[in-house]
């Protein structure tokens, strides 16, 4: 099933299957394509701690509906 990263689990990897909206190139700059793997840390008042790798980054609600993983 394939659902928006903004209501994935929490503390679980998911795979990026797709990314909607204008946002793709610069979600492609900081690692978020199509294939990688993706952890959600927290939501914290619809902003959300993700982990790439080794990198972790904060992004918004716009960006997160936008990012598609597998559940």
């Amino acid at each position: 099933m394939i659902i928006p990263l903004a209501f994935a689990e929490c503390n679980k990897y998911h795979r990026i299957k797709n990314i909607n909206g204008k946002n793709k190139n610069i979600l492609a700059e900081k690692g978020f394509c199509c294939g990688s793997e993706v952890c959600l840390l927290k939501n914290l008042d619809n902003n959300f701690v993700v982990k790439m790798g080794c990198c972790q980054y904060v992004i918004g609600f716009g960006f997160a509906k936008d990012i598609m993983v597998e559940a």
